[in-house]
């Protein structure tokens, strides 16, 4: 079976080395897995999906939309685009410098709660 564990690994930032740490196997195994020469048991995609951030679903090949279904399914936020995903994953990964200067760019399309976020971050 193919499976999206590279693709899912590598948007995450991750190499083989780290996300099998995270998941419990040795970096051989998730070798086999992203080169399906064996199916990682359930719990195992349950594990990598929320390490790397995608649904179930993208992992076991049955979409191309990476995002997660707790994100999908909620009522009040909208759908994201991958590009909208893919920033928020790189501004997941920055310093806090480099975010610092994001949320300050950004700071007039913040709810009053955000704001009070940055001026806490930029005092200290």
């Amino acid at each position: 079976m193919e499976f999206n564990i590279k693709l899912a690994r590598e948007r995450a930032g991750l190499t083989q080395k780290e996300l099998a740490q995270k998941i419990g196997v040795a970096p051989s195994t998730l070798n086999g897995y992203e080169k399906g020469n064996h199916d990682p048991k359930s719990d195992l995609i349950i594990k990598i999906a929320l390490i790397c951030d995608v649904s179930a679903d993208y992992l076991l090949g049955r979409t191309d939309d990476p995002t997660p279904e707790y994100i999908r399914q909620s009522q009040d936020t909208p759908k994201l685009s991958l590009h909208e995903r893919d920033v928020a994953l790189a501004y997941r990964k920055a310093n806090d410098d480099t975010k610092l200067i994001v949320d300050t760019a950004l700071k007039p399309f913040f709810h009053k709660e955000s704001e009070k976020g940055i001026r806490e971050k930029a005092i200290g």
